[in-house]
C-alpha cells in the first residue's frame, strides 16, 4: 500500500477527483477505484469527493506489488462540463517484503548454532522436569499485520521405540497429572505468547501434528524475541527407557 494525499487547492466542495496510477511510468495507465484498489488497464475513472479521498489525511492505495515504484496523477471534475486534465505526477516506491527467523537453544539468552537439541536428562517419576536449555526464537517482519511463530511435533509426546510407549502431550498442569509433556512460553518481547502456551508454573500447552501458534503480533515486528520451556513428567508406571524423543518443528509466517 501507499498513502495518497490530494492537495485540494481551494476547489469547490462538490469537486470530485479521479486518480490515475502507473507502475511503468505511464506506458500503461490504470485508475484507483472507490475501494482503494487499482482497476484494470481498461477501466474508467472513479471520481470521488475530497472527503472520500481522505481529505487532508489521505487514503491508502492497497493491493500494490512490493518493491515497486508507482506514479500517480490527479484530475478534477466539478459541475456539468468542467473536467480538468491530469495534473503533475508524484511517485513513491513500496518496500520489499521482509521476514527473518532464527532459532537458538541455550539456558541463557544468546545466539547459538545448529544442531538444535534439548536434553530432558533423567525424568524422576512423579516430578515435573524442565529442560535446562530453552528454545529461543527471533522474528522480524514488515508484514502489514505482523506475523506468528507456529509449532508442531512428530510424536505427540515423548516416544520410546524400544518400549513402544509415548508420554503423551496434552494441555495440562503437569503438577496435577500423572504424566505428560508440553511447552510453555517463558518470555516474549515485541510479540505475545498464545494460549495454551501462555500459562504459568507447570502449565503447558499440547504439541501434536496440528500446527498451533505460540507467538504472534498484529503489527510489524522488529526484533521479536521469545523463549520456550520444554517440560515433562513421568509416572511410576512409565516404562523406563533411554530413547524417549520428540521432534519439534517451528515455522514463522508474516500476515499480509
Amino acid at each position: 500500500k501507499l498513502l495518497l494525499v490530494i492537495n485540494n487547492t481551494g476547489n469547490a466542495s462538490d469537486t470530485k477527483f479521479a486518480v490515475a496510477i502507473s507502475d511503468d511510468n505511464w506506458v500503461t495507465t490504470q485508475w484507483v477505484q472507490s475501494d482503494n484498489t487499482i482497476g484494470s488497464a481498461l477501466g474508467i475513472e472513479d471520481y470521488q469527493t475530497y472527503v472520500n479521498w481522505g481529505s487532508g489525511t489521505g487514503e491508502n492505495i492497497i493491493g500494490l506489488s512490493p518493491n515497486t515504484t508507482y506514479w500517480v496523477r490527479v484530475k478534477a471534475f466539478q459541475g456539468e462540463f468542467s473536467e480538468t486534465g491530469l495534473g503533475p505526477q508524484a511517485s513513491a516506491a513500496t518496500s520489499a517484503v521482509t521476514i527473518s527467523f532464527d532459532i537458538d537453544v541455550s539456558s541463557i539468552d544468546e545466539e547459538t548454532a545448529s544442531p538444535y537439541s534439548v536434553s530432558m536428562g533423567d525424568l524422576t517419576a512423579g516430578s515435573v522436569t524442565t529442560a535446562t536449555n530453552k528454545i529461543w526464537v527471533d522474528l522480524s517482519t514488515n508484514a502489514e499485520y505482523g506475523g506468528s511463530v507456529y509449532v508442531y511435533d512428530s510424536n505427540a509426546g515423548l516416544a520410546s521405540s524400544s518400549t513402544a510407549y509415548t508420554i503423551s502431550s496434552s494441555t495440562a498442569n503437569l503438577a496435577s497429572v500423572g504424566e505428560g509433556f508440553g511447552l510453555r512460553v517463558n518470555s516474549a518481547s515485541n510479540m505475545s505468547s498464545v494460549s495454551p502456551y501462555d500459562g504459568a508454573s507447570d502449565n503447558v500447552g499440547v504439541v501434536s501434528s496440528t500446527i498451533r501458534s505460540i507467538f504472534t503480533s498484529a503489527t510489524p515486528i522488529t526484533s521479536g524475541r521469545g523463549s520456550i520451556f520444554v517440560k515433562a513428567k513421568a509416572s511410576v508406571t512409565t516404562p523406563a527407557a533411554g530413547d524417549y524423543t520428540d521432534v519439534l518443528t517451528l515455522i514463522a509466517s508474516g500476515t499480509f
